[in-house]
């Protein structure tokens, strides 16, 4: 889509208005509220205890993945820096499968930025 609107944008006789009247042209880009951003993501499990993530990166830097298993508190286990990406958990028992939650929080110039994401259950096998 970006290409496109490049490509049309470049004509000669490309106005301000035909871009309105496409939809192509908008209202300029306000800075993110920072009480207001939090990362919304797609979780999704494959085997061999992957779990998958995906979801827009909002402009940030980078994401940092946290992991609990039910009970338990959460952990680091994945830094992205954009997505999709996916990571591997070690299980409490070898070959069975294993119930958690997965959260996330932005990171914007080496430090924690707006609000961590809802918690996303997850089982992995």
């Amino acid at each position: 889509f970006f290409e496109l609107r490049d490509l049309v944008v470049a004509l000669p006789n490309y106005t301000e208005a035909i871009g309105e009247d496409l939809g192509i042209v908008g209202a300029e880009k306000s800075s993110l509220i920072e009480s207001d951003v939090a990362p919304d993501l797609k979780t999704s499990v494959s085997t061999g205890y992957w779990i998958n993530i995906s979801g827009s990166m909002q402009g940030m830097d980078a994401m940092r993945v946290e992991y609990a298993r039910n009970g338990g508190q959460f952990a680091p286990v994945a830094f992205f820096t954009n997505t999709p990406g996916g990571f591997q958990i070690t299980p409490n028992t070898p070959n069975q499968p294993e119930a958690g939650h997965v959260r996330a929080v932005f990171i914007k110039k080496n430090v924690e930025y707006g609000n961590y994401s809802p918690d996303y259950p997850v089982t992995v096998s």
